[in-house]
């Protein structure tokens, strides 16, 4: 049976951290942080673009050189996202992909579930912790301050995190 995501939106973007990426963000988040900037993809009812990772692995082929994960909550859908990783991996081995999730590094370890580990597998750079209104920030890639950026992998250099000055994400 063919896998399929449900998908709020899929755009071509810049990452100051990654460069020129395919930006993917899930239908469908549990953890309803307040304050959130993306409230149209949290209900996993709302309606959503259905499509199978082999779909975005060739829109990512377009343009993406960096492939960057988030919502909704990616690790609601994990193992198909598992499976886009994986698939743009077999393009190109070296492609960079960045996460964004409301859980900590450490719950998503201690759930050990196949699903989220599988995914996990496939991240460079993780950034965790959920959104808290309170404690706004503007340092980069992060919108407030308990939230943490993690390299997982060693496809990004750290020293590229250090050379940003604040948060910014173009669309183009």
């Amino acid at each position: 049976m063919k896998q399929l995501l449900r998908i709020h939106k899929v755009w071509n973007g810049f990452c100051p951290l990654l460069g020129p990426s395919l930006y993917v963000w899930v239908q469908g988040c549990p953890r309803r942080c307040p304050g959130c900037f993306n409230t149209g993809a949290l209900d996993e009812n709302e309606p959503a673009e259905i499509i199978s990772p082999e779909e975005l692995v060739a829109l990512w082929e377009v343009r993406g050189e960096g492939l960057v994960l988030s919502g909704g909550e990616p690790f609601s859908q994990a193992e198909g996202l598992a499976r886009l990783c994986r698939g743009v991996r077999a393009r190109s081995s070296e492609t960079p992909i960045l996460v964004y999730t409301g859980y900590r590094l450490e719950e998503l370890i201690a759930e050990d579930r196949e699903d989220w580990l599988a995914l996990m597998r496939e991240i460079d750079v993780l950034v965790d912790g959920p959104f808290i209104q309170t404690r706004l920030t503007d340092m980069p890639l992060v919108g407030s301050d308990n939230q943490r950026v993690i390299f997982l992998g060693n496809r990004v250099p750290r020293e590229r995190l250090a050379a940003l000055d604040r948060a910014r994400i173009h669309v183009s």
